[in-house]
């Protein structure tokens, strides 16, 4: 019992204690939420050819899940500048993420939507902070 206390003073200096019902979040032994890592792309897309870059990035998440079983992906829309997207996804660790990116699904995927585009640019992202 001594080397579980000492354990999770240790432990809470890295991760919050959530409520046990909050998914999304992967938890240790102890009941313990890690700190998530997120990637998040910001991508601006050639006008016209947004829906064509919906499909595109939809087909480069679903590759990534066949391959990161687990992984998940959401895509954003700006109302105010429509061809600009924001992709975020959560990830249980960095090398998940380097492995990722260094794949072919990763190079192949964002190689077929890099014409479509104006800009891209990619993100890796620690969780700050989290409400509810």
């Amino acid at each position: 019992m001594r080397l579980r206390g000492l354990v999770e003073q240790v432990a809470s200096t890295a991760v919050a204690r959530c409520p046990e019902h909050n998914s999304g979040r992967a938890y240790d032994g102890l009941g313990l939420v890690i700190v998530s890592i997120y990637t998040l792309g910001i991508w601006t897309v050639k006008q016209g050819r947004e829906e064509e870059f919906v499909l595109a990035w939809r087909d480069l998440a679903t590759k990534t899940q066949s391959d990161f079983p687990g992984s998940s992906a959401t895509l954003l829309r700006d109302r105010e500048v429509p061809n600009r997207f924001i992709s975020s996804g959560p990830w249980k660790s960095l090398e998940q993420i380097e492995a990722w990116r260094a794949s072919p699904t990763f190079s192949d995927g964002v190689g077929r939507i890099r014409e479509l585009l104006d800009s891209f640019e990619p993100h890796t992202m620690d969780e700050a902070a989290v409400v509810g």
